[in-house]
């Protein structure tokens, strides 16, 4: 069974990220029937990034969204951590990457997250 799980920012911002999640999940994952994903909206002080993504276990996932953005934004970042939990899924996504020699911008996980963050918002948008 497919479990999403939405908690804090405002019920606007609950709902357009739950809506976004389950379309995403079945353009990016179509075949997976087990899958637990728990996205919280909150205030992420002090980091430099908009959002996390963190494998729990083979089917479990918990994402952190900045939910002081614009909604698009938000939006945006979320999709990219959701293409992130497409790759540690089928194994494209190393587990670690604290460290890694190559810059940010240039790790194929997110090159590709990247790119498909805007192909699932601009499909999800035509709906």
């Amino acid at each position: 069974m497919i479990e999403i799980e939405v908690t804090g920012g405002t019920k606007k911002q609950r709902q357009m990220a739950l809506s976004l999640a389950n379309y995403c999940v079945k353009k990016l994952m179509p075949r997976k029937r087990v899958l637990s994903i728990d996205i919280a909206l909150r205030s992420i002080s002090g980091e430099s990034a908009l959002g996390y993504c963190l494998k729990e276990s083979r089917s479990d996932f918990s994402i952190e969204i900045e939910k002081r953005q614009s909604h698009r934004r938000l939006l945006e970042t979320l999709a990219h951590e959701l293409v992130h939990v497409k790759q540690y899924v089928r194994n494209e996504h190393p587990v670690f990457d604290v460290g890694c020699e190559v810059d940010y911008l240039e790790r194929p996980w997110e090159i590709e997250a990247f790119d498909l963050q805007e192909k699932m918002l601009d499909t999800y948008n035509t709906l």
